[in-house]
């Protein structure tokens, strides 16, 4: 799986909430919003599984912190660029 295949699901993934969740009426929006933290919560008891269940798993921390921190400044320019491009949407009249 190529990394820019990733980044393509995350942002589409991500544009998808939110575009839900502003269209949502208010008593919709914690449905939503528990949704959205269970998936997330969902993924990370995966990620945990997997990464315990690897007889290596000191050899790869430092491997995984450095994709860790390369993949949370890709979201971080995803998220900003998300917000930017609907808060443009809801300045538009």
């Amino acid at each position: 799986m190529c990394h820019d295949d990733a980044l393509y699901k995350f942002t589409f993934y991500l544009l998808t909430y939110l575009l839900t969740y502003l269209q949502a009426p208010v008593t919709m929006k914690t449905i939503l919003q528990a949704g959205w933290l269970l998936t997330n919560a969902c993924g990370n008891l995966i990620v945990i599984i997997v990464t315990f269940s690897t007889e290596s798993v000191m050899n790869q921390v430092l491997d995984y912190s450095i994709k860790f921190t390369h993949y949370l400044r890709q979201g971080g320019y995803v998220f900003a660029f998300v917000c930017l491009s609907v808060c443009r949407q809801l300045r538009t009249p």
